[in-house]
């Protein structure tokens, strides 16, 4: 059961961190373009939990378009205690480089505070997740997968964080279609509200769909976050 909350109390358990930087892409694309990342927490009543993601990335060389993707998703996750939590999970993304024109993630899992000090905080979770993939070219494809997710971050000083996620995505209605996706993150303080953010991410998918050339992306990203 959720209870609501409050309108107090969506304010006091309400967190923002937006993000937008340029960043340099290669693999299926290769530009200069720029990225926009948004995410919202909402806590209330101690156990209840959500979140929203949006995330758009587009690029150009000359008049030629070279990058998009775009994510939107919504979760929400229930305490069982201070450690322990389920959550289920929608989003839909879309990136006609690597070779979809949109997919559909339901997902369901566990997580877990696998260890929490002043300055080392490790998570994981593990779940399912049901696809539907609407490719550029060829067939479209419903797929069962499972998810298991990782996340570390290490406070070196007040003025310097690091964060490394790892997400390992195995399938059931095709083992030859996994994939793996990373990145590694510094951020350093620049006031109370932003930060400069430096990271490398990587998505590699292990067979090509529709038009996609390559097996992996690689993101290089420097760019101003604000949290608040």
């Amino acid at each position: 059961f959720v209870s609501l909350p409050s309108h107090a109390a969506l304010l006091e358990g309400l967190k923002n961190e937006s993000e937008a930087g340029i960043i340099v892409v290669t693999g299926n694309a290769s530009t200069k373009t720029y990225n926009i990342k948004q995410r919202s927490d909402l806590q209330w009543a101690e156990i209840h939990e959500m979140r929203f993601d949006g995330q758009y990335l587009n690029g150009y060389t000359g008049q030629v378009e070279t990058a998009r993707r775009w994510l939107v998703g919504l979760r929400y996750g229930r305490k069982f205690d201070a450690r322990t939590s389920v959550f289920v999970a929608q989003s839909i993304e879309s990136d006609v480089f690597a070779g979809y024109h949109q997919q559909y993630n339901s997902d369901l899992g566990l997580r877990r505070i696998l260890a929490k000090t002043e300055a080392i905080e490790w998570n994981g979770e593990a779940g399912y997740r049901f696809q539907v993939e609407y490719r550029t070219s060829g067939p479209d494809k419903d797929q069962h997968l499972a998810r298991l997710f990782t996340e570390l971050s290490f406070r070196y000083s007040e003025f310097v964080l690091a964060k490394a996620d790892a997400e390992y995505l195995p399938n059931f209605t095709n083992p030859s279609d996994y994939q793996l996706i990373g990145e590694v993150a510094l951020y350093t303080t620049l006031s109370n509200v932003f930060s400069l953010k430096t990271g490398y991410e990587s998505r590699y998918r292990n067979i090509l769909i529709g038009n996609a050339t390559e097996r992996q992306d690689s993101i290089f990203t420097t760019s101003l976050v604000a949290k608040f």
